[in-house]
């Protein structure tokens, strides 16, 4: 008897983890035998559980979008909102904004009172724009992306506030256009606006990342000339194309390049195309070389130099980045 009941929750785990979502245990049968093997079993609430080595596994957006689609299934009147609807949808959030505690926190509107769960937290409530679109976003009820982006640019600082403009119009080719014409309809009055319009005028889908956009946005707040983001270059000797992270010209040429340098181009295999770490840093070193070959400064910086606003500003002042003030 327990050998098919291990049999039967090891499949239901199984489909579970194929759909990338938590299992929902509906019968009190199910839930005493998952708990009766606590050490292989973690219950995030009283009906919601996961393989304890599977969600250590997971990233933090993993683990919101997992929890999303077992409370739909629990609660399907709930639309999800904020932060959670932005992992939905794409849009850059820092996992900050989605845990709690080091926890998974959620938004949805449907409910009027905060839960807390042992392994995550629901946050519920109205947020600042009217929602204009309820979307089906990964088979889930999600507020639409143009809503999401406004009502999170509100909400942040500049750079940030960039980086959600970025990533809409990335994933989304919302355009500049459209994402300022949607703040004069719905933004007016609505604290942050200032900052989500200067925000969404300054979009740039080529931005690959949240933290390039956020180096941009502290350039330009800090004065200096809004760089080319993405550029390609073409070397000289092998015609061999390089994209740099950002350029800055003057009428003739560049003038110098920045590259926002980060572990996870070494870390991750999928970056790495397949190289072992020491061949992907022998050919870094390559492409910088041929990236200055033409007497072409480069920047380095990392995201640590970058929320270090006074180191950033006196690193780009040493390379001679142009300002506009």
């Amino acid at each position: 008897m327990a050998h098919a009941v291990d049999i039967r929750l090891s499949d239901m785990f199984d489909a579970a983890e194929h759909a990338a979502r938590c299992l929902v245990l509906t019968s009190q049968a199910d839930q005493r035998a998952a708990r009766r093997r606590d050490r292989e079993i973690l219950f995030l609430a009283p009906r919601i559980c996961v393989r304890a080595v599977y969600w250590r596994k997971l990233g933090p957006k993993q683990k919101v979008i997992h929890l999303a689609r077992a409370l739909a299934e629990i609660h399907p009147d709930w639309m999800f909102t904020h932060t959670t609807a932005a992992v939905l949808h794409g849009l850059y959030v820092s996992y900050a904004d989605i845990q709690k505690d080091g926890k998974p926190l959620l938004h949805v509107q449907g409910k009027s009172e905060t839960l807390v769960y042992p392994e995550f937290t629901v946050k519920c409530g109205l947020f600042l724009p009217e929602i204009r679109v309820k979307k089906q976003v990964l088979g889930l009820p999600a507020a639409d992306a143009m809503t999401m982006a406004l009502e999170r640019a509100c909400s942040l600082t500049f750079p940030k506030a960039l980086a959600i403009a970025d990533s809409a119009d990335r994933f989304y080719g919302l355009g500049r256009g459209a994402m300022l014409s949607v703040i004069e309809q719905c933004g007016r009055g609505l604290r942050g606006i200032k900052t989500a319009r200067r925000a969404f005028s300054h979009a740039n889908p080529a931005s690959e990342n949240g933290g390039e956009s956020i180096a941009r946005g502290v350039m330009i707040e800090e004065g200096f000339q809004e760089p080319l983001v993405q550029v390609p270059v073409i070397d000289c000797i092998d015609g061999e194309e390089y994209r740099t992270d950002f350029a800055w010209m003057n009428e003739v040429r560049a003038i110098a390049f920045g590259e926002l340098d980060g572990q996870e181009k070494l870390l991750n295999e999928e970056m790495r195309a397949g190289r072992s770490v020491a061949h992907a840093v022998r050919d870094e070193r390559l492409r910088e070389s041929r990236l200055t070959i033409n007497g072409v400064k480069v920047v380095r910086f990392t995201m640590e130099i970058v929320e270090n606003r006074q180191a950033f500003t006196n690193l780009l002042d040493a390379y001679g980045i142009p300002r506009v003030r």
